[in-house]
């Protein structure tokens, strides 16, 4: 399997909505300015959530990402509050699907409340535990590309789009399933991989 790589950068600014050059007042509704995103946030300190989501640019970036190529599918690694998989959510049609792995689960739970707090269609499924062994279980919910028990033809079945925002030790390990997951053309997004960790490496699957 090959891949071709391109990059785009875009500043980092992990501060809660609000703060900086990411106030909600300069995104559309559809992003980032709906008041169950504020709840989210809130609810993930009050939990005791360290804040290292992504900015609300970014996550907007991602939204335009997922509609851009119009993904059904997608595959996020590192849920954290649930914050990137709620603007990834809004992107995909009613009928779409989209998996996300988080190996706390106190974090998981909390994405949870706030994927229902936001009314996401479709409801993101939060997948529990070590997300390299979740994504190597020969038995799991990750044994197949999406759309291969459904009879799709090889270079339909998987996912769309993944966005890995996780530990980075296991970035590579993380990229070969992606690789297995992903259909041709799909994308896949990595966040804090290139230089000081300031924006988003892309790559497209060929």
């Amino acid at each position: 399997m090959e891949a071709i790589y391109s990059r785009h950068l875009l500043p980092v600014n992990r501060g809660l909505q609000g703060e900086g050059d990411t106030l909600s007042t300069t995104l559309h509704p559809d992003y980032a300015a709906e008041p169950s995103i504020a709840r989210g946030l809130k609810r993930a300190v009050d939990a005791g959530i360290e804040n290292m989501a992504v900015s609300a640019m970014q996550g907007q970036f991602l939204s335009v990402l997922a509609r851009g190529i119009k993904a059904e599918k997608v595959l996020e690694i590192g849920t954290l509050a649930g914050y990137s998989t709620t603007f990834l959510a809004r992107s995909l049609p009613s009928h779409g699907r989209l998996d996300t792995i988080q190996s706390d689960p106190l974090h998981a739970e909390t994405a949870r409340r706030n994927f229902i707090d936001s009314a996401l269609i479709p409801l993101p499924t939060v997948h529990v535990g070590n997300a390299l062994e979740l994504l190597r279980d020969p038995k799991g919910a990750f044994a197949n590309p999406p759309g291969t028990s459904e009879g799709l033809p090889a270079d339909e079945r998987g996912y769309d789009l993944c966005f890995i925002d996780a530990d980075k030790t296991n970035y590579f390990g993380y990229w070969i399933e992606y690789l297995r997951l992903t259909r041709k053309g799909g994308l896949v997004v990595i966040d804090n991989a290139i230089q000081d960790g300031s924006g988003f490496a892309i790559a497209v699957k060929l």
